[in-house]
């Protein structure tokens, strides 16, 4: 003898669902003579517990029926094309950064270190200035 709660923890379903399932028709028929209420506690034969489990698999339980490793196979197929589509992006990122890596190792041309070079000089004229001649400007 097993009590709601217990069947109901096998099952993967909540008590109240079990619940609501054996008191309707025609479940609550066949399980009259299969059920008892002890100290307030409904507990359910063996026969019994056996029909409310075939009750949950014949309507579709989804914790319970062959629909489940049907989605599982479908969530498995989305992830295998999601790592595949992954996949190819890493190989065209990988292409993408050997190409920036291959422009990057071009050398510079020639005006680029005079340009800095010029600048210097303009800023050694500008500090070699004496101060006294600032101020008797």
């Amino acid at each position: 003898m097993k009590i709601i709660r217990q069947i109901a923890k096998e099952i993967g379903v909540t008590r109240q669902a079990v619940y609501y399932k054996i008191n309707r028709p025609p479940l609550s028929e066949q399980l009259q003579s299969f059920v008892s209420k002890e100290n307030g506690v409904l507990t359910v034969s063996e026969y019994g517990e056996t029909l409310i489990k075939q009750a949950f698999l014949t309507n579709g339980c989804q914790a319970c029926s062959p629909t489940v490793d049907t989605s599982f196979d479908t969530l498995t197929k989305l992830l295998c094309s999601t790592i595949e589509t992954l996949n190819d992006q890493l190989i065209i990122k990988d292409k993408q950064i050997e190409s920036l890596t291959a422009i990057a190792e071009i050398p510079r041309p020639k005006y680029y270190g005079k340009a800095f070079s010029i600048k210097n000089k303009h800023k050694k004229k500008a500090t070699s200035v004496p101060i006294k001649r600032l101020m008797n400007t």
